[in-house]
């Protein structure tokens, strides 16, 4: 594939099966794309009976909120953009999506572990920054977190933010995207990074004077097949399980002792009701069930979409040894459930050291502590 050359630019291009109803993210100074490069780009996507709009107009504006930097970049579209329904799952494609979004070129001889450039911030008693990308022109008017759990995923979450990215913008939600990594060499904490996460993006959203409605928690190695399936919240005493169909489960529903993991969406109120997630689970395994047994001790209920539009990929990948199965994890369950009302958000003891922006997500680094 050829590669698609900017500078000082963000291009991001939403791939359509239509040419009259598109909409593009286009932040701005100059744009000085290679015009041969960009013409073996489209034909790459002709060939596979993609359509592409090339940018209108766009801006982006800084908004601070006291001493807090939050950037705000704003969508320039046409209206809301046409839902494709059923989608394939591409993982070069997507890979290569990434840096177009970023505006960087494909890096060919890059490490694996690189995301592109970012800028760092550790000035974090003053400062808490965002990437919050929202349609101008739409209607639609929700607010949506997105809170990834992540560490030595890098792969993964290239091809995550390149397949869902479009997604997102097709669906005409204003929306930020959380990466939350666990730093350090202890065992990962699940729990520990979702609290962690959300209690980041609900202060960021609160700061900018526009608080998110809606928090999903997905796993960074399931990609979406139905844009159809929408990342909103339905509120009150119902949450959202939006990833009922499984590519590792050969998509058998709700497969293999299955409860709410893979892609799971709540509002803040939903989210302190249940106190979060549980601390203590250590390694692979259990902090699903925990959120699953406390949101029904809490008489809140869960709603699924149908199977098929309820369908994701999941990348494959090795074990990691830094998150090892959790052999306590029915001991651990019992306690959660138990102490739930003083175990997991309202307790979390957590601290953000690093975030590093990109130009359409942010990176918070956290760390998490180590098991007792």
């Amino acid at each position: 594939m050829g590669r698609l050359r900017t500078r000082n630019a963000i291009l991001v291009v939403i791939f359509t099966l239509s040419t009259t109803s598109f909409f593009v993210h286009y932040t701005v100074n100059q744009a000085r794309s290679s015009k041969i490069q960009r013409s073996l780009f489209l034909k790459e996507l002709a060939e596979q009976n993609l359509t592409t709009a090339l940018p209108l107009t766009g801006d982006t504006t800084n908004t601070t909120v006291g001493c807090d930097k939050i950037t705000k970049a704003v969508i320039q579209n046409t209206g809301d953009a046409a839902l494709l329904g059923k989608m394939d799952v591409d993982f070069e494609l997507s890979e290569r999506n990434y840096w177009v979004h970023l505006g960087e070129d494909y890096p060919v001889n890059a490490s694996s572990t690189f995301l592109g450039n970012f800028t760092s911030d550790f000035n974090l008693t003053t400062d808490n920054v965002a990437v919050v990308h929202g349609p101008r022109n739409s209607t639609r008017v929700e607010r949506v977190a997105i809170v990834i759990p992540f560490r030595d995923r890098e792969s993964h979450l290239r091809i995550f933010l390149g397949h869902t990215l479009p997604v997102l913008r097709r669906q005409g939600n204003t929306f930020g995207i959380f990466v939350v990594e666990q730093i350090g060499n202890d065992t990962f904490n699940k729990g520990r990074v979702m609290n962690s996460g959300f209690r980041y993006a609900r202060t960021v959203g609160e700061k900018l004077d526009m608080p998110f409605d809606c928090f999903i928690f997905q796993d960074v190695d399931t990609l979406i097949e139905n844009d159809n399936l929408l990342y909103r919240c339905s509120k009150g005493d119902l949450i959202d399980h939006l990833s009922t169909s499984i590519s590792k489960f050969e998509y058998n529903t709700m497969c293999c002792g299955m409860t709410v993991g893979g892609v799971l969406g709540m509002t803040s109120e939903q989210y302190e009701k249940v106190n979060g997630f549980p601390n203590n689970f250590w390694g692979w395994g259990g902090e699903d069930d925990a959120v699953h047994a406390r949101i029904k001790k809490k008489g809140l209920e869960i709603v699924r979409p149908n199977p098929e539009l309820g369908r994701f990929t999941m990348i494959k990948h090795d074990s990691d040894r830094l998150n090892p199965y959790n052999n306590g994890v029915y001991k651990a369950l019992r306690k959660s459930t138990q102490a739930m009302d003083n175990d997991g958000l309202n307790s979390l003891d957590t601290t953000v050291e690093e975030v590093e922006k990109y130009a359409t997500f942010v990176k918070v680094r956290v760390n998490v502590g180590r098991p007792q």
